[in-house]
């Protein structure tokens, strides 16, 4: 599997450096790279989850905790190596508080190459996990509603509207008590599985229900 690294370095010297390092493994990354905290938070959004962020904490322009802080605030499901020029425990924790995945020293090719791979893994079996859930998610005969983290509803499944007899365009913004305070289900009944979202994620569009990341 190609490796797609987005690196946050303040020269391609930086990441060429670290791309020597992985072409050693018997990597061959695809790249690119940021030398800026604000040029990496407005492309977040294209960034999915099968890439790797590399962030030299050596930089003179940035602080790697700004770049953690970013990818937190977007809600993006990327994991950040932060490279070192040494490692100190100190920091090594504050880092990893902060949302790292990894802390690496920059000789240590081996290491980083294993981090990468592991990360590439974890991002194949959390989409896996993703398709799965959709498929459970839009053939349960039981209801499900999706809300948010102020109690409103995002998305229903067909399992919901063949239960409570509301289409998906009159839920949605709705408390979730509406499947409870307005419809009589006739016994045995089923129950409504209500799933609340943490704050940062999105709204699912109406039109097209899907599974975001970190389910």
């Amino acid at each position: 599997m190609t490796p797609y690294l987005i690196f946050i370095a303040d020269s391609d010297d930086v990441a060429q450096a670290t791309l020597a390092l992985l072409r050693a493994e018997g990597m061959t990354p695809v790249w690119r790279r940021f030398g800026q905290v604000e040029a990496l938070a407005e492309a977040l959004s294209e960034i999915d989850r099968g890439h790797t962020i590399l962030c030299d904490h050596d930089s003179r322009y940035f602080d790697s905790e700004d770049v953690l802080a970013a990818v937190r605030e977007a809600a993006t499901p990327v994991p950040v190596i932060v490279q070192v020029r040494r490692a100190h425990l100190p920091d090594a924790v504050a880092l990893m508080r902060a949302g790292a995945h990894d802390i690496i020293e920059k000789r240590d090719g081996v290491r980083l190459a294993e981090a990468i791979r592991h990360a590439q893994s974890e991002a194949v079996s959390d989409t896996d996990l993703d398709d799965l859930a959709l498929a459970v998610f839009n053939s349960a005969r039981e209801a499900i509603m999706v809300s948010d983290a102020d109690n409103r509803i995002l998305v229903v499944n067909e399992g919901f509207t063949s239960t409570t007899g509301y289409s998906q365009e009159e839920v949605i913004g709705k408390s979730p008590s509406i499947a409870r305070s307005s419809v009589v289900l006739p016994a045995p009944t089923r129950p409504v599985t209500t799933v609340k979202l943490p704050p940062g994620i999105r709204a699912l569009t109406r039109s097209t229900p899907r599974v975001l990341p970190g389910w």
